[in-house]
């Protein structure tokens, strides 16, 4: 089942963040991106060396961690692992120390980073642009807000209703409202 059973899926499902980024997360943490090394394996590409850097067997911890381009992302001056070795081999063991030392603000973030960094990437592959470290890490900011900024209103909307709900309302002038109770003894019917 890998990532530690259900208790590891479970922290990544309760992420507040959209569900098209958990779903990216659990194929990476699953080594189910369409990396060079994936795509070589099952032959459809003849060069498994990462496209940007073109050292190394792209797999997905070094497509989202270990790439000097991912590094440059992860480096950038207002990164929550700016000082964390690059140097690992596998995602999994990255995302359950990043689930341990930070807290689930952070993790959303995190998970939107590698999601923009691997964007960044298709968009050097495919249309070859490619966006600054700087730039990724504003994206994914912005990604967290506009995220969260319905999903707070909405919330606030919510309560609102529940509140006007269970708010008394006097009756209107033309209309009486009577309050009864009643009560019934089964055995004498």
């Amino acid at each position: 089942m890998g990532y530690e059973g259900r208790k590891g899926w479970k922290k990544l499902l309760q992420l507040n963040i959209q569900g098209v980024t958990k779903i990216f997360v659990w194929k990476t943490l699953n080594n189910c991106l369409p990396t060079k090394g994936n795509l070589f394996k099952r032959r459809v590409v003849d060069n498994p060396l990462c496209p940007i850097c073109e050292k190394e067997f792209e797999t997905s911890c070094h497509a989202i961690w270990s790439c000097p381009t991912a590094v440059d992302v992860w480096a950038e001056e207002g990164s929550l692992v700016k000082k964390w070795a690059s140097s690992e081999v596998d995602i999994e063991i990255i995302w359950k120390n990043m689930v341990e030392r930070l807290i689930a603000e952070e993790m959303r973030l995190i998970a939107i980073v590698m999601r923009c960094i691997w964007l960044r990437r298709n968009k050097f592959v495919f249309e070859k642009g490619f966006t600054s470290p700087k730039d990724i890490l504003i994206q994914a900011r912005h990604n967290v807000i506009d995220f969260q900024l319905p999903q707070t209103s909405k919330l606030e909307s919510i309560k609102r209703q529940r509140r006007d709900m269970v708010r008394w309302k006097a009756p209107d002038k033309e209309i009486v409202k009577l309050n009864w109770d009643a009560a019934y003894d089964k055995t004498s019917q």
